[in-house]
């Protein structure tokens, strides 16, 4: 007792003593704080290393799954494009006895395919092969990089016994048929340099008459290319018999390409690299273990093959990353020590804050993945629609640096395309719904128009109140691009009959929401077939042009719709006030077309070119179905036609 008494006194007997004792306490405890901070940060780093491998291997598994899904998606709407196309049709249904006009939708046909080959470089080969297996239009590219070309007649061959062609004529109208992705065998080899090739075919019904298959080729070396690629991942491809499609070996510092070991006999296989969980691996959907991810992607691309996708941790990246967390959180560790001792003095808790303030720093970072922000175009906007952050990737898709971005309102990007009942829709959905999602049309810095799939939500404080949104968009401009060729008439550039299908209904019901009159006309070229015997099927394919191209000018308006519904006839329907509007642009129509006074002699109607249109009146009270409007339009259109034809009938 006496010995602390007189240890007291001696400290608080000067003002240095006891700045010296607090220096010193001080001191202990900046250390005890710096060895606790190392020794916290140390445990937390490793499992946010950790964990941001694992959220980096999900992520990058779910990008390549959105590439592939793309991919498959192009190729098929292709199929689908020239399943539909009326040129097509016509060259398959045309007598083979007419040889020039075989030959001349023959032709046609080849720049179609071919225009299909220009815009997507991975498409190797497209033919059409006939029920009988005969090579009849053919489409090639050499590599990836070169120009499409026709292939001569005398080099087409007969596919009758390939695989491909006896899989694909058993399948349904409209039923695509994969094939496994294989490398490309000519004469019974296989080709080098080696070319993984996937074959996609559908077969081609002409009025539920089976009449051969459409088929294409794909380079799926990009496509591979781009599911293997990673910077934190060493990635492998699997089938379903564990044979690897791609797999790469590093033994003594060099690197063994064991890829396509089935085809190449190269005596290895996911059992023999892999026993302990080869299993696994092989039969569960996801399987995840020490250092180890796959993820079966048959879902995706649904062909016999099968495939697994097999991540493995790149160890030297992973010391490299502990080796920079180590040294960094050695340095906060001495910041931390240094500092505490002159601000202890004015604040006993600040080092603790501050190191708490650092771990809370180091989290929220390590949350941040560089992957996602280079490869998902998201952005993040204020209550007043200001951009305050935004992804790499969202600056690629603009054009914008995130300078020009951040501070802007997000409608500098908005299309002037995109209808304003589609904002009031999506502020509708985001006050009440709390999201969002659709499609929408901008513009890039450029002042080029592409097409996103935006994904939008709210985001709210812990009192549940809105404080922003953070949106997603994925980049579906090539699929706008196929889908329009897909729903527009080869010949005349109107809208197709599957496209009417489509939409007809719906807007029926739109008239129906908003309380609207909507008019829909069906008309008819009187005495096309005259017409065509008179002057030719050349001529009459022109009349079609020009009567397409008067009712574009005569009904141009927002929300119009104009399509060619089949042969000569074809389809209007518009918004209208009242049934004297319908009736008076109706009207309009028709005389336009005489007006254009292209010579009929086999017109009864008319010494020039007319139509003859029957017109319905759709009321939003009505009960009528769209198969009955029609229906009722279509006996309009027979009425004008008995009753002298070149006229309209309400």
């Amino acid at each position: 007792m006496q010995g602390s008494s007189n240890f007291t006194k001696f400290i608080f007997s000067s003002s240095f003593n006891v700045r010296a004792l607090f220096i010193f306490l001080f001191g202990i405890f900046g250390l005890i704080i710096a060895f606790i901070s190392f020794f916290v940060s140390t445990y937390y780093e490793k499992k946010s290393i950790n964990e941001e491998l694992y959220d980096s291997a999900q992520s990058s598994f779910e990008l390549k799954i959105s590439t592939l899904s793309n991919h498959i998606k192009i190729y098929e709407n292709i199929l689908h494009s020239i399943n539909e196309n009326k040129t097509f049709q016509q060259y398959i249904s045309i007598n083979n006895d007419d040889i020039q006009m075989k030959q001349k939708f023959k032709e046609n046909m080849q720049e179609i395919l071919k225009s299909h080959m220009v815009v997507v470089d991975e498409l190797m080969q497209i033919r059409y092969i006939d029920k009988n297996g005969l090579e009849n239009i053919r489409i090639d590219r050499n590599n990836i990089a070169s120009k499409p070309y026709i292939m001569p007649d005398e080099k087409l061959q007969n596919k009758a016994d390939r695989y491909y062609f006896q899989q694909t004529k058993g399948k349904n109208e409209n039923e695509i048929w994969s094939s496994k992705i294989d490398l490309n065998i000519e004469n019974n080899k296989i080709s080098y340099p080696l070319t993984p090739t996937l074959r996609i075919a559908m077969p081609m019904y002409i009025k539920h008459k089976y009449e051969g298959i459409v088929i294409i080729n794909i380079f799926a070396k990009s496509i591979l290319d781009e599911i293997i690629k990673s910077a934190l991942f060493k990635v492998s491809i699997i089938d379903k018999n564990g044979d690897f499609i791609h797999y790469e070996k590093t033994t003594k510092g060099n690197i063994e390409d064991y890829s396509w070991s089935k085809h190449l006999n190269k005596n290895i296989s996911l059992k023999t690299e892999f026993p302990a969980v080869a299993s696994k691996i092989l039969n569960l959907k996801q399987f995840s273990t020490d250092g180890i991810f796959s993820y079966n992607i048959s879902d995706s691309l649904y062909n016999e093959d099968g495939l697994i996708l097999l991540y493995e941790f790149d160890q030297d990246k992973i010391e490299q990353m502990k080796k920079q967390q180590s040294s960094y959180i050695i340095t906060i560790t001495l910041i931390i020590f240094i500092i505490s001792i002159p601000i202890a003095f004015l604040m006993a808790i600040a080092p603790v804050k501050l190191s708490n303030e650092l771990m809370k720093t180091q989290e929220e970072l390590s949350r941040e993945s560089k992957i996602i922000d280079k490869y998902v175009a998201f952005s993040t906007t204020d209550l007043e629609s200001k951009m305050v952050n935004v992804s790499s990737a969202f600056c690629e898709l603009t054009g914008y640096t995130k300078e020009e971005l951040i501070g802007k309102k997000h409608n500098m990007l908005s299309g002037i395309n995109t209808p304003k009942e589609t904002y009031q829709e999506l502020y509708k959905s985001l006050e009440e719904n709390g999201s969002w999602s659709g499609e929408l049309q901008n513009v890039n810095k450029e002042g080029n128009t592409y097409w996103i799939h935006l994904n939008i939500t709210t985001m709210k404080d812990k009192n549940n109140k809105i404080i922003g949104y953070h949106s997603y968009a994925q980049n579906i401009t090539a699929n706008k691009l196929l889908h329009t060729i897909s729903i527009t008439d080869g010949l005349t550039n109107l809208y197709n009959r599957r496209y009417f299908d489509e939409i007809f209904e719906k807007q029926i019901k739109i008239a129906e929401r908003d309380k609207k009159l909507l008019a829909f006309a069906i008309m008819d070229i009187d005495h096309f077939k005259q017409y065509n015997d008179t002057y030719g099927h050349q001529e009459g394919d022109s009349v079609l042009k020009k009567v397409a191209l008067s009712l574009t000018k005569s009904l141009n308006r927002a929300g119009d719709y104009i399509f060619r519904l089949g042969g000569e006839e074809f389809g209007m329907l518009y918004s209208v006030e009242t049934s004297e509007d319908a009736f008076s642009m109706a009207e309009k129509v028709r005389e336009n077309i005489e007006a254009l006074h292209i010579e009929h002699t086999g017109n009864s109607a008319s010494k020039y070119v007319t139509i003859s249109m029957g017109l319905f009146i759709i009321d939003f009270n009505d009960t009528y179905q769209a198969q009955e409007i029609y229906k009722l339009t279509d006996n309009k259109l027979y009425g004008a036609k008995e009753s002298g034809r070149n006229k309209v009938v309400v």
